[in-house]
C-alpha cells in the first residue's frame, strides 16, 4: 500500500511539472490522469491507456501491473487479450471482401453453408447481430461442444444439426451472438481462400505494422509470452482482493471449450498497435470512403423497430 501511494504521488507530481513546463498545458490531461490514478489507487482500474487527438498521442501511461504474483509492472509493451473488440477485424475482413467483389453483404449464408438449415439469413444479419441465432455459449446448446475443444467448422455443423430455433425472423430484432461472428470467420475462409489466421496477419496486421498483435496467446512467440497480462478478478464485489481469473475452477472448461474457435474474442494486442489499427484504418489502408461509411452506419431493423437489449421472442 505505501508503495502504491508513493508512486501514486510521484506520478502526480511528475504529471503536474509537465504541464507546468508546457507552453499550453492541456488541462483535460490532468483531469484525466487524476481520475484514472484514483481509480488505480482505490482498486478499480489496472491497466494501459493512450489517447490520441487529431493523429498524435497525448497521453499514454500504464497503471498496476501485467502479473501482480510476480511483481510484473504493466508497460507500453504489454500485450492484453481485447477479448470482442477482436470481432471488429472479423467484421473489417468481411467489408474489405465484399469492396474487392467476392462476397455481398445481402447474399443469403446458405450460399456458404449449404447445409444451414435457416433460409432468411444474410451475411449483413450476421455482421449486425440480428441474424436470431441463438448462443454457442448459452444452454442447451453448450453441453454440446462442452470441453471439446471444437473448431470453427466443428461447432459449426453442430449447431446446424440441432438446429435451434431462431429467436426471432432475421433483420427483426437484434440479439449479440457470438455465433454470428464464428460463421463470419468461415466465410473469410471460405472466400479468401486462407485461414483467417493468415488473412488476419497478411492483411490487416501487417499492413497497419501491428507488429505485436496475435490471434489467440497461444501464437504469441515464446520471448513475448512474458509481456501477455494476467488477468484477475474481485471474487466479491466488496473484495479488495484480486484472483487470477486462469485458477478459478469453473473458467477451466470455458478456456477448453473455446479453446479453438475465432473470429469472436482472443486477438491479443497492445494498446499502440490498436492506435496503428485505427490510424490504418481512417487513413485507408483497408476501406474505401463508401465502405468505411458503410461499416460505420447502424442496421434499421425490420418495420423501423428500435434496438432493444433483450430479443423480444418474436
Amino acid at each position: 500500500m505505501i508503495d502504491s501511494l508513493i508512486k501514486y504521488i510521484l506520478s502526480s507530481f511528475l504529471l503536474s511539472m509537465l504541464l507546468a513546463c508546457t507552453a499550453q498545458p492541456d488541462a483535460r490531461i490532468y483531469e484525466i490522469d487524476q481520475v484514472l490514478s484514483d481509480l488505480h489507487y482505490n482498486h478499480h482500474f489496472n491497466g494501459n491507456v493512450l489517447i490520441a487527438e487529431e493523429g498524435k498521442i497525448i497521453y499514454e501511461k500504464s497503471f498496476g501491473y501485467s502479473d501482480s504474483k510476480k511483481n510484473v509492472e504493466l508497460s507500453s509493451s504489454s500485450i492484453f487479450n481485447i477479448a470482442s473488440i477482436s470481432k471488429t477485424f472479423t467484421a473489417l475482413s468481411i467489408m474489405m471482401l465484399e469492396e474487392e467483389g467476392l462476397l455481398k453483404l445481402d447474399e443469403n449464408i446458405n450460399k456458404y453453408f449449404p447445409e444451414s438449415p435457416y433460409d432468411d439469413i444474410t451475411i449483413k444479419n450476421l455482421l449486425t447481430h440480428t441474424s436470431g441465432l441463438t448462443r454457442i455459449q448459452g444452454q442447451p446448446f453448450r453441453k454440446e461442444i462442452e470441453s471439446k475443444g471444437y473448431s470453427n467448422s466443428e461447432i459449426k455443423t453442430i449447431y446446424f444439426h440441432k438446429n435451434p430455433e431462431q429467436l426471432f425472423t432475421a433483420g427483426s430484432h437484434h440479439f449479440y451472438a457470438n455465433t454470428n461472428y464464428l460463421l463470419l470467420a468461415l466465410i473469410v475462409e471460405k472466400v479468401s481462400k486462407t485461414t483467417f489466421k493468415e488473412f488476419l496477419e497478411t492483411r490487416i496486421f501487417e499492413i497497419a505494422d501491428m507488429n505485436s498483435t496475435y490471434l489467440r496467446k497461444k501464437a504469441v512467440p515464446q520471448k513475448n509470452q512474458s509481456a501477455v497480462v494476467t488477468y484477475y478478478t474481485k471474487p466479491t464485489w466488496l473484495s479488495r482482493d484480486f484472483v487470477d481469473v486462469s485458477r478459478l475452477k469453473n473458467r477451466i472448461s470455458d478456456d477448453l471449450t473455446f479453446a479453438n474457435d475465432y473470429g469472436i474474442s482472443a486477438i491479443h494486442t497492445t494498446a499502440r498497435d490498436l492506435y496503428a489499427y485505427h490510424k490504418a484504418l481512417h487513413n485507408g489502408l483497408f476501406l474505401n470512403e463508401e465502405s468505411l461509411r458503410k461499416m460505420y452506419t447502424s442496421f434499421q431493423l425490420k418495420e423501423n423497430k428500435e434496438y432493444t437489449i433483450s430479443p423480444a421472442s418474436n
